[in-house]
Protein backbone atom coordinates (compact mmCIF):
# COMPACT_ATOMS: atom_id res chain seq x y z
CA UNK A 1 0.00 0.00 0.00
CA UNK A 2 1.29 3.40 -0.86
CA UNK A 3 2.46 5.67 1.84
CA UNK A 4 -0.44 8.54 2.57
CA UNK A 5 0.84 11.98 2.08
CA UNK A 6 0.26 15.69 2.83
CA UNK A 7 0.13 18.93 0.77
CA UNK A 8 3.68 20.77 -0.11
CA UNK A 9 2.21 23.80 1.16
CA UNK A 10 1.47 22.42 4.48
CA UNK A 11 4.72 21.09 4.67
CA UNK A 12 6.44 24.47 3.39
CA UNK A 13 4.39 26.68 5.64
CA UNK A 14 5.55 24.31 8.87
CA UNK A 15 9.05 24.74 7.73
CA UNK A 16 8.66 28.45 7.27
CA UNK A 17 6.97 28.94 10.29
CA UNK A 18 9.43 26.78 12.53
CA UNK A 19 12.43 28.98 10.44
CA UNK A 20 10.70 32.43 11.71
CA UNK A 21 11.24 30.50 15.51
CA UNK A 22 15.05 29.95 15.18
CA UNK A 23 15.10 26.64 13.39
CA UNK A 24 17.92 26.08 10.49
CA UNK A 25 16.02 25.26 7.30
CA UNK A 26 18.76 22.91 5.77
CA UNK A 27 18.64 20.84 9.19
CA UNK A 28 14.85 20.66 9.38
CA UNK A 29 14.72 19.44 5.84
CA UNK A 30 18.19 16.40 6.93
CA UNK A 31 16.10 15.41 10.13
CA UNK A 32 12.37 14.88 7.75
CA UNK A 33 13.92 13.49 5.20
CA UNK A 34 13.01 16.41 2.42
CA UNK A 35 16.05 17.30 1.33
CA UNK A 36 15.10 16.53 -2.14
CA UNK A 37 12.11 18.07 -2.39
CA UNK A 38 11.08 20.63 -3.96
CA UNK A 39 8.15 22.42 -1.61
CA UNK A 40 7.70 25.91 -3.92
CA UNK A 41 4.03 24.13 -5.64
CA UNK A 42 1.87 24.09 -2.78
CA UNK A 43 -0.21 21.33 -4.62
CA UNK A 44 2.56 19.02 -4.84
CA UNK A 45 3.16 16.02 -2.35
CA UNK A 46 5.58 14.75 0.07
CA UNK A 47 5.18 11.69 2.50
CA UNK A 48 3.12 11.96 5.43
CA UNK A 49 5.92 9.98 7.47
CA UNK A 50 8.61 13.23 6.58
CA UNK A 51 5.57 15.74 8.03
CA UNK A 52 5.61 13.82 10.89
CA UNK A 53 9.51 14.09 10.87
CA UNK A 54 9.22 17.55 10.32
CA UNK A 55 6.89 18.34 12.76
CA UNK A 56 8.85 16.93 16.01
CA UNK A 57 12.08 17.77 14.44
CA UNK A 58 10.68 21.27 14.69
CA UNK A 59 9.39 20.99 17.68
CA UNK A 60 12.96 19.91 18.97
CA UNK A 61 14.90 22.55 17.32
CA UNK A 62 12.74 25.73 18.38
CA UNK A 63 12.29 24.45 21.95
CA UNK A 64 8.74 24.90 21.10
CA UNK A 65 6.77 21.99 22.55
CA UNK A 66 3.33 23.67 21.50
CA UNK A 67 4.46 23.95 17.69
CA UNK A 68 1.39 22.53 15.86
CA UNK A 69 -1.29 24.66 17.88
CA UNK A 70 1.02 28.29 17.51
CA UNK A 71 1.42 27.46 13.70
CA UNK A 72 -2.11 27.03 13.23
CA UNK A 73 -3.34 29.99 15.23
CA UNK A 74 -0.65 31.87 13.93
CA UNK A 75 -0.87 30.90 9.89
CA UNK A 76 -4.35 30.68 7.77
CA UNK A 77 -5.33 27.12 6.41
CA UNK A 78 -5.75 29.71 2.80
CA UNK A 79 -2.40 30.85 3.39
CA UNK A 80 -1.25 27.33 1.82
CA UNK A 81 -3.71 25.30 0.65
CA UNK A 82 -6.99 26.04 -2.06
CA UNK A 83 -8.63 24.01 0.96
CA UNK A 84 -8.65 26.70 3.05
CA UNK A 85 -9.46 29.10 0.58
CA UNK A 86 -12.78 26.97 -0.47
CA UNK A 87 -13.59 26.77 3.60
CA UNK A 88 -13.57 30.85 3.61
CA UNK A 89 -15.43 31.14 0.44
CA UNK A 90 -18.43 28.80 1.42
CA UNK A 91 -21.74 30.31 2.17
CA UNK A 92 -22.72 29.20 5.52
CA UNK A 93 -20.78 27.48 8.67
CA UNK A 94 -21.65 23.98 8.00
CA UNK A 95 -20.97 24.63 3.76
CA UNK A 96 -17.32 25.46 4.87
CA UNK A 97 -17.01 22.23 6.99
CA UNK A 98 -18.67 20.32 4.31
CA UNK A 99 -16.10 21.74 2.36
CA UNK A 100 -13.02 20.95 4.95
CA UNK A 101 -14.23 17.56 4.93
CA UNK A 102 -14.58 16.62 0.88
CA UNK A 103 -11.20 18.09 0.07
CA UNK A 104 -9.59 17.78 3.74
CA UNK A 105 -7.28 14.87 1.99
CA UNK A 106 -5.83 17.52 -0.44
CA UNK A 107 -4.07 18.51 3.10
CA UNK A 108 -3.41 15.80 4.95
CA UNK A 109 -4.50 12.24 3.80
CA UNK A 110 -5.43 10.12 6.92
CA UNK A 111 -7.40 6.74 6.82
CA UNK A 112 -10.75 7.37 7.73
CA UNK A 113 -12.91 4.51 6.49
CA UNK A 114 -16.03 5.48 4.62
CA UNK A 115 -17.19 7.53 6.95
CA UNK A 116 -15.26 10.99 6.46
CA UNK A 117 -12.67 12.69 7.95
CA UNK A 118 -15.04 14.58 10.77
CA UNK A 119 -18.53 13.49 11.57
CA UNK A 120 -21.02 15.89 12.99
CA UNK A 121 -23.52 13.93 15.02
CA UNK A 122 -25.60 14.53 18.63
CA UNK A 123 -23.63 12.89 21.17
CA UNK A 124 -23.18 13.98 25.21
CA UNK A 125 -26.48 16.52 24.82
CA UNK A 126 -25.21 18.25 22.27
CA UNK A 127 -23.60 18.68 18.57
CA UNK A 128 -20.09 17.70 18.18
CA UNK A 129 -18.06 17.43 15.65
CA UNK A 130 -16.10 14.25 15.43
CA UNK A 131 -12.47 13.91 14.13
CA UNK A 132 -13.24 10.19 12.75
CA UNK A 133 -9.33 9.34 11.39
CA UNK A 134 -7.68 5.99 13.30
CA UNK A 135 -5.41 5.75 15.55
CA UNK A 136 -5.08 9.68 16.46
CA UNK A 137 -2.36 9.09 19.11
CA UNK A 138 -0.15 7.68 16.90
CA UNK A 139 0.49 11.44 16.06
CA UNK A 140 -1.39 13.47 18.14
CA UNK A 141 -0.22 16.43 16.48
CA UNK A 142 -2.37 16.58 13.81
CA UNK A 143 -4.98 16.58 16.48
CA UNK A 144 -3.77 19.96 18.13
CA UNK A 145 -3.38 21.82 14.59
CA UNK A 146 -6.97 20.67 13.24
CA UNK A 147 -8.83 21.52 16.08
CA UNK A 148 -6.80 24.67 16.56
CA UNK A 149 -7.67 25.56 13.09
CA UNK A 150 -11.22 24.66 13.34
CA UNK A 151 -11.73 26.52 16.50
CA UNK A 152 -9.66 29.99 16.02
CA UNK A 153 -10.26 30.65 12.40
CA UNK A 154 -14.29 31.05 12.37
CA UNK A 155 -13.36 33.51 15.10
CA UNK A 156 -12.79 36.43 12.18
CA UNK A 157 -16.45 36.40 11.57
CA UNK A 158 -18.70 35.09 13.95
CA UNK A 159 -20.44 36.82 16.79
CA UNK A 160 -19.81 34.05 19.58
CA UNK A 161 -17.88 31.44 20.35
CA UNK A 162 -18.89 28.62 18.50
CA UNK A 163 -17.35 25.85 20.51
CA UNK A 164 -18.05 25.08 24.06
CA UNK A 165 -16.20 22.30 24.65
CA UNK A 166 -12.96 20.03 23.82
CA UNK A 167 -12.33 16.21 23.71
CA UNK A 168 -8.94 14.79 23.01
CA UNK A 169 -7.98 11.49 23.27
CA UNK A 170 -4.39 12.16 24.05
CA UNK A 171 -3.05 12.79 27.63
CA UNK A 172 -2.52 15.94 28.98
CA UNK A 173 1.07 17.58 27.93
CA UNK A 174 3.06 19.73 29.75
CA UNK A 175 2.04 22.66 27.14
CA UNK A 176 -1.45 22.44 29.18
CA UNK A 177 -1.47 26.33 29.63
CA UNK A 178 -1.51 26.83 25.48
CA UNK A 179 -4.58 24.98 24.71
CA UNK A 180 -6.08 26.84 27.43
CA UNK A 181 -4.75 30.24 25.79
CA UNK A 182 -5.89 29.45 22.52
CA UNK A 183 -8.82 27.17 22.77
CA UNK A 184 -10.49 29.41 24.94
CA UNK A 185 -13.10 26.17 26.71
CA UNK A 186 -13.44 23.50 28.59
CA UNK A 187 -10.73 20.59 27.55
CA UNK A 188 -11.14 17.06 28.41
CA UNK A 189 -7.90 14.79 27.65
CA UNK A 190 -7.76 11.16 27.84
CA UNK A 191 -11.32 10.91 26.13
CA UNK A 192 -12.93 8.26 24.40
CA UNK A 193 -12.67 10.38 20.92
CA UNK A 194 -11.62 13.53 19.74
CA UNK A 195 -13.98 16.17 19.08
CA UNK A 196 -15.69 19.82 19.83
CA UNK A 197 -19.05 20.12 21.11
CA UNK A 198 -20.13 23.00 18.70
CA UNK A 199 -23.00 25.54 19.25
CA UNK A 200 -25.33 24.41 16.83
CA UNK A 201 -27.34 27.68 16.51
CA UNK A 202 -24.32 28.96 14.17
CA UNK A 203 -24.48 25.92 12.09
CA UNK A 204 -26.46 28.54 9.60
CA UNK A 205 -24.16 31.47 10.36
CA UNK A 206 -22.90 32.98 6.98
CA UNK A 207 -19.24 33.20 5.67
CA UNK A 208 -18.36 33.76 2.08
CA UNK A 209 -15.60 36.25 2.48
CA UNK A 210 -15.12 35.35 -1.52
CA UNK A 211 -17.51 36.28 -3.90
CA UNK A 212 -19.80 33.15 -5.59
CA UNK A 213 -17.41 33.27 -8.63
CA UNK A 214 -14.21 32.80 -6.78
CA UNK A 215 -15.69 29.55 -4.75
CA UNK A 216 -16.83 28.07 -8.55
CA UNK A 217 -13.39 28.77 -9.69
CA UNK A 218 -11.90 27.02 -6.23
CA UNK A 219 -14.24 24.37 -6.49
CA UNK A 220 -12.76 23.47 -9.83
CA UNK A 221 -9.90 23.52 -9.45
CA UNK A 222 -10.28 21.06 -5.38
CA UNK A 223 -12.07 18.38 -7.91
CA UNK A 224 -9.02 18.04 -10.11
CA UNK A 225 -6.27 18.10 -7.95
CA UNK A 226 -8.63 15.11 -6.09
CA UNK A 227 -8.74 13.44 -9.30
CA UNK A 228 -4.89 13.94 -9.71
CA UNK A 229 -4.80 12.41 -6.18
CA UNK A 230 -6.73 9.50 -6.01
CA UNK A 231 -5.17 8.68 -9.70
CA UNK A 232 -1.52 8.98 -8.29
CA UNK A 233 -2.48 6.16 -5.33
CA UNK A 234 -3.58 3.67 -8.21
CA UNK A 235 -0.06 4.29 -9.62
CA UNK A 236 2.16 5.25 -7.02
CA UNK A 237 1.71 2.24 -4.50
CA UNK A 238 2.62 -0.24 -7.51
CA UNK A 239 5.57 1.72 -8.77
CA UNK A 240 6.99 2.05 -5.08
CA UNK A 241 6.94 -1.41 -4.46
CA UNK A 242 9.03 -2.42 -6.68
CA UNK A 243 11.79 0.95 -7.31
CA UNK A 244 11.71 1.27 -3.57
CA UNK A 245 14.17 -1.95 -2.46
CA UNK A 246 16.05 -0.97 -5.72
CA UNK A 247 17.27 2.39 -4.23
CA UNK A 248 18.81 5.04 -5.49
CA UNK A 249 21.49 3.84 -7.17
CA UNK A 250 19.86 1.35 -9.40
CA UNK A 251 17.63 4.21 -10.39
CA UNK A 252 20.33 6.31 -12.13
CA UNK A 253 21.31 3.65 -14.05
CA UNK A 254 16.97 3.68 -15.71
CA UNK A 255 17.60 7.70 -15.62
CA UNK A 256 20.73 7.03 -17.52
CA UNK A 257 19.63 5.18 -20.58
CA UNK A 258 19.68 6.71 -23.72
CA UNK A 259 15.90 5.70 -25.24
CA UNK A 260 13.33 4.37 -23.14
CA UNK A 261 12.28 2.47 -26.11
CA UNK A 262 15.26 0.37 -25.59
CA UNK A 263 14.46 -1.35 -22.10
CA UNK A 264 13.43 -5.00 -23.61
CA UNK A 265 17.06 -6.11 -23.32
CA UNK A 266 18.31 -4.59 -26.21
CA UNK A 267 20.12 -1.87 -24.26
CA UNK A 268 22.33 -4.42 -22.82
CA UNK A 269 20.76 -5.05 -19.32
CA UNK A 270 20.69 -9.07 -18.52
CA UNK A 271 16.52 -9.90 -17.97
CA UNK A 272 16.93 -11.29 -14.67
CA UNK A 273 18.38 -7.91 -13.25
CA UNK A 274 16.36 -5.85 -11.21
CA UNK A 275 16.77 -2.75 -13.37
CA UNK A 276 15.45 -4.39 -16.40
CA UNK A 277 12.38 -5.69 -13.83
CA UNK A 278 11.66 -2.42 -13.33
CA UNK A 279 12.10 -0.91 -16.75
CA UNK A 280 9.87 -3.63 -18.21
CA UNK A 281 7.38 -2.90 -15.53
CA UNK A 282 7.13 0.96 -16.26
CA UNK A 283 7.93 0.99 -20.19
CA UNK A 284 4.65 1.03 -20.96
CA UNK A 285 4.01 4.11 -19.36
CA UNK A 286 6.31 7.58 -19.93
CA UNK A 287 4.82 9.23 -18.17
CA UNK A 288 4.81 6.89 -14.97
CA UNK A 289 8.87 6.67 -15.55
CA UNK A 290 8.45 10.23 -15.12
CA UNK A 291 6.93 10.08 -11.92
CA UNK A 292 9.12 7.10 -10.46
CA UNK A 293 11.95 9.37 -11.50
CA UNK A 294 11.19 12.31 -9.85
CA UNK A 295 10.21 10.29 -6.70
CA UNK A 296 13.34 8.66 -5.92
CA UNK A 297 16.01 10.84 -8.46
CA UNK A 298 16.02 13.66 -6.99
CA UNK A 299 12.35 15.81 -7.20
CA UNK A 300 10.62 14.46 -4.23
CA UNK A 301 7.07 13.01 -4.14
CA UNK A 302 5.62 15.41 -6.85
CA UNK A 303 3.08 13.86 -9.52
CA UNK A 304 2.69 15.54 -12.49
CA UNK A 305 -1.38 16.55 -13.06
CA UNK A 306 -3.54 19.09 -15.14
CA UNK A 307 -5.11 21.69 -14.02
CA UNK A 308 -2.36 22.56 -11.64
CA UNK A 309 -1.92 26.61 -10.79
CA UNK A 310 -3.93 28.85 -8.96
Amino acid sequence: MAEPTVSAGLARGLLNFAVSLGAEEAALRRAADLEGFDLTDPDSRVPFGAYVKLVRAGKAMTGEPALPLVFAEAIDLAEYSVVGLLANAAETMMDSFNQLNRYGQLVVEVDVGEAGRFLYEPREGGMWLIDNRSNPNEFFELTESAFTRLITGPRRFLPRPHVLEAWVTHPEPAHRAVYDRIWRCPISFNAPWNGLRMDASLATHRVRLEPEYVFGVLSKHAEQLLKDLEQAKTTRGRVESLIMPIGRRELGLLRSAPVFGRVRGRDGQEPGSPVFAVRRFVVSSQSLVDCSIQALGGGGMSWPATGRGR
